[in-house]
């Protein structure tokens, strides 16, 4: 049992055809709170894990080449619970 009780924060990064996209990098950033900002990248189905967050509000930021950037503001994590954020990227306007 870990002495800083804390929650995850886990989802799925797909495109617009609800194809996963291997590779992309998620950025978790606290808002309004210290936690440091931590980086994942999607795995070969499109997911990432951030175990052992604190609770608190949180930022997500989903980059990938070609893509445009995808942003949550409003990620709650809670002691003992794993917050799902999925994120659909759309292909970026090129030109």
């Amino acid at each position: 049992m870990s002495n800083n009780p804390a929650g995850a924060v886990s989802g799925k990064v797909t495109d617009t055809q609800a194809e996963p996209l291997p590779g992309a990098t998620i950025k978790l950033s606290g808002v309004n709170n210290p936690a440091p900002t931590r980086m994942a990248v999607s795995d070969a189905g499109g997911r990432y894990h951030f175990p052992g967050v604190e609770p608190g509000g949180y930022e997500i930021v989903v980059q990938m080449e070609g893509f445009s950037t995808f942003t949550d503001r409003n990620v709650r994590v809670t002691i003992d619970h794993t917050t799902v954020v999925n994120a659909v990227l759309s292909p970026a306007h090129m030109g």
